[in-house]
């Protein structure tokens, strides 16, 4: 039996992972009797990342593009799947896909690992669920690590700041910083003011780089309205999946909300009804996490 492995406590998708979401999205339309197993099996991967098909002769197939070329190599499918005939257009498709899985991927490597706020109040604490100990706390650091790799190729650092644009305004920032960390504080006024000021600057830091991944956002959802994009298209699940993971209800930083509701309402309107699918996809009950499974293991003894 082929299997699809994705982020997952067991019996519902981790929100944090837009390739995980998209599969699953992709699995229900096209290929329902795929099964797919949310438990965030990353200990079963040879490259620790899911989302991961399994087949039959225990092959691994790693990533959402990958998995969804060995579907459409492999398997029929439920005949709704809606192939481009045009050579141009799979070139156009297949593009897209591309500037999503590494220019979006960039943009939630920031929201969710790097953006301070996110990561301590909603990303981190997701990993209880997800994972057994000692993997609850690696995983999160690891992935952390990759994140701000990834975003380091486009000018974010792991510390919000640039290396490149807005240059000066950032040096006289962390000058100030510095400063305000070396003054000796007398009183309990004084260490308050200090404390405001600390967290007035480091407001001003992460508005920087939001700026910088909402020009990266805006050349996206560009991309998207010109190239009119199917929803319904393997590229086009994927686009709506990043844009879900990073406008989630709990986030404590909303800059990609905040855009789509400035410059594209219709688009934020979509996504919530994208979103209110992304809990209906049948799963095994056997699919268990790998949390559920070490408890159960441990029952035993």
């Amino acid at each position: 039996m082929t299997n699809v492995y994705v982020w997952g406590d067991g019996s519902q998708l981790a929100s944090f992972d837009a390739p995980s979401i998209a599969i699953a999205h992709y699995l229900a339309l096209y290929y329902p009797d795929i099964k797919l197993i949310p438990n965030s099996n990353v200990s079963g991967s040879y490259n620790g990342t899911l989302p991961m098909l399994i087949t039959e002769n225990g092959q691994q197939i790693h990533g959402y593009k990958g998995i969804v070329e060995y579907l459409k190599g492999n398997f029929i499918g439920n005949g709704k799947l809606e192939e481009q005939k045009d050579a141009e257009m799979n070139l156009i498709y297949g593009g897209f896909m591309e500037s999503l899985l590494e220019t979006f991927e960039v943009i939630t490597a920031y929201n969710l690992f790097l953006n301070k706020d996110n990561y301590i109040k909603y990303t981190r604490p997701l990993f209880k669920n997800l994972l057994p100990f000692p993997l609850q706390y690696g995983t999160p650091l690891r992935l952390k690590r990759a994140a701000s790799d990834l975003c380091e190729n486009y000018g974010i650092t792991a510390d919000d700041l640039f290396k490149d644009e807005n240059s000066h305004d950032l040096e006289m920032i962390k000058a100030k910083e510095k400063e305000l960390n070396s003054t000796p504080v007398l009183n309990n006024v004084q260490k308050l003011q200090v404390e405001k000021s600390l967290n007035d600057l480091a407001m001003k830091k992460s508005a920087l780089t939001n700026m910088k991944c909402v020009d990266l956002l805006d050349e996206i959802v560009s991309q998207y309205k010109k190239l009119k994009i199917k929803d319904t298209s393997a590229c086009g699940i994927l686009f709506l999946s990043y844009l879900q993971v990073n406008t989630l209800p709990a986030l404590k930083c909303t800059f990609v909300k905040e855009f789509l509701r400035q410059k594209s309402p219709s688009l934020l309107d979509l996504v919530g009804s994208f979103s209110k699918t992304s809990n209906t996809f049948h799963i095994e009950p056997r699919s268990l996490s790998l949390v559920s499974s070490l408890q159960s293991a441990v029952r035993t003894l």
